[in-house]
């Protein structure tokens, strides 16, 4: 009965332990990263950033007035805030001036550093006068090096007619090297195109092609913030430089519609405006998404084809 007892007990606890593993990672996989943007230009640019996680249990901001103040909070313990405290502190123990002591100190040149010092100014002049000796013995080699590569270019005075011919031939040769490294060049390039050809014409490649496009467009429209908005006064020295930065902005109506209001001056340069934005990630989206990816059964044949170097 005891034995029963204690391994119902061990039972009982490995389902505990299984159950907050299980609740963790189901917390971490759907419970979103919720992000904040505000950011203001008026005289200077203001701006304030942050990011939390599960009811701002985890959070991060950073605000910009001038002056980056960045600060993490896990519940209620502030890393960054400690750690700075403790930085601060040193620093103003580091910048406290040491008192000076009333005794003058004069430090002496050891004597061996001035030994060592005159034996590499022998060890120099020695090596010159050796180098000043073996002058004339290095011109006179010179001299008969001379002597001997004038008697010989007089001997080939006569033999330079024969040299032509070989002349001819090692140029000929040279030119059918070129031509034929040319021609293996071109080959090979045609034959990569050609495979090129082949991968995006075939139809499974295709498939794979705009099955990642898509997958890729639901990703960017899961991270784009869900709510905007925009307040912009915009005007440059140029009115088309005006109405080409209207017509970019425009782009953003067909997302958010109304909540983006851009007033063009175009008798005036001005740059003001405030913007918000506010969004969310979910790590078990982005995770079905490269899953969805990776076991399809087109793309999983591709990386078949890649391993074995059919690609």
């Amino acid at each position: 009965m005891l034995v029963l007892t204690i391994l119902k007990i061990i039972g009982i606890l490995l389902l505990v332990l299984l159950g907050l593993l299980f609740s963790a990672a189901l917390l971490v996989l759907v419970v979103p990263l919720r992000y904040r943007i505000w950011m203001e230009y008026r005289e200077s640019l203001k701006a304030r950033i942050s990011v939390s996680w599960l009811l701002k249990m985890a959070e991060l901001k950073a605000v910009y007035d001038g002056e980056l103040d960045v600060d993490v909070r896990a519940l209620w313990f502030h890393p960054l805030r400690d750690g700075g405290k403790e930085k601060s502190a040193e620093t103003e123990e580091k910048k406290q001036p040491q008192e000076p002591s009333g005794q003058l100190v004069i430090q002496s040149e050891p004597q061996s550093k001035i030994q060592s010092e005159t034996q590499l100014e022998r060890q120099f002049d020695t090596q010159s006068e050796t180098r000043s000796e073996m002058h004339p013995l290095k011109r006179g080699a010179e001299e008969c090096e001379a002597d001997r590569d004038g008697n010989h270019q007089s001997t080939k005075k006569g033999s330079d007619r024969p040299c032509a011919g070989n002349r001819w031939k090692q140029i000929s040769a040279a030119g059918l090297h070129f031509k034929s490294q040319i021609c293996r060049k071109w080959n090979g390039f045609y034959r990569k195109m050609i495979s090129y050809r082949n991968f995006v014409t075939n139809e499974r490649n295709q498939r794979v092609f705009f099955m990642i496009l898509g997958q890729s467009k639901r990703l960017v429209h899961h991270i784009l913030p869900k709510k905007v908005l925009l307040q912009a006064d915009i005007g440059f020295d140029d009115p088309a430089t005006t109405g080409n930065v209207l017509a970019a902005a425009s782009i953003l109506y067909a997302f958010y519609g109304d909540r983006i209001q851009v007033t063009p001056y175009f008798d005036q340069e001005i740059l003001e405006g405030e913007v918000e934005a506010s969004g969310r990630i979910r790590l078990g989206t982005l995770l079905y998404l490269a899953a969805k990816i990776w076991f399809h059964k087109d793309f999983r044949m591709l990386r078949k084809e890649y391993k074995n170097g059919g690609i």
